[in-house]
Parts: structure tokens; sequence; C-alpha cells
């Protein structure tokens, strides 16, 4: 990625040999309409973290071909509009939890939870 500042100078930002990745994480699928499952067992720590170790991620490939230039994103930015604390917390007779809001709404959710490995937990959402 060439970078031109706002001083006329262009700075050139690539990966190369000492950049790796990693295909496995905790997000093991993330889609719009089926949601988001996360498998906690397969969190390794904050890769944004100077401390972090990698293990077992993979060195990139080099590529010398160009690729097609970025497009910068021209949505804006997400942010808090609202914070809504839940109104109830019931158990129905099958067990789930259901949490009231109080209100129909479109969001996410923050939620803290403490489980067992490999006990599963769903939130849907309706």
């Amino acid at each position: 990625m060439e970078v031109w500042n706002t001083d006329g100078t262009r700075e050139t930002l690539s990966s190369e040999q000492t950049f790796h990745y990693s295909y496995d994480g905790p997000i093991r699928y993330a889609d719009l309409f089926y949601g988001e499952c996360v498998d906690a067992r397969q969190d390794d720590g904050d890769p944004s973290v100077s401390a972090y170790q990698e293990r077992g991620w993979k060195t990139v490939n080099e590529k010398q071909e160009a690729a097609e230039l970025p497009v910068a994103q021209c949505d804006p930015e997400v942010e808090v509009f609202a914070e809504v604390p839940a109104k109830s917390i019931i158990t129905t007779p099958n067990g789930d939890t259901v949490v009231d809001f109080g209100q129909n709404m479109a969001g996410t959710i923050r939620v803290v939870i403490s489980a067992d490995p490999g006990e599963q937990i769903e939130f849907e959402h309706g």
C-alpha cells in the first residue's frame, strides 16, 4: 500500500516474510443472518498486545504482482446510540434464560459468561 502524506512524502506499507497469520481463533464463523459462533477454548490471547506469542502461526507468502487499488470505506462509523439495560431476566419451564429489554430494538449485546469448557451457549434474538 502506498500512502501519500500531507507533507508530500510517500510511504510504502507491505507485508513480507516477517509477517505471520493464523486461520485458527475463537471466532468459528460470523454471518449477518446466522450470527457469530465463538469457541472460547480457541482463544490464545490478544494479538495486539506486545507480549503476545504467535504459537502455530504461519509465515505469509510474499507476492510481487500488483493488486487492485483499495477503495476507501464511505459508510459512516458505527457508534453507540444508546445502551439499554435488561428490564427482566426469567428462566422458562424448559430451562432457557430469557432477557427482556422492554422494547423492540436492533443492536448487539454485551455479556460476561462463566461456563465449563465445551459448554455451548447460544443467543437467539427475537
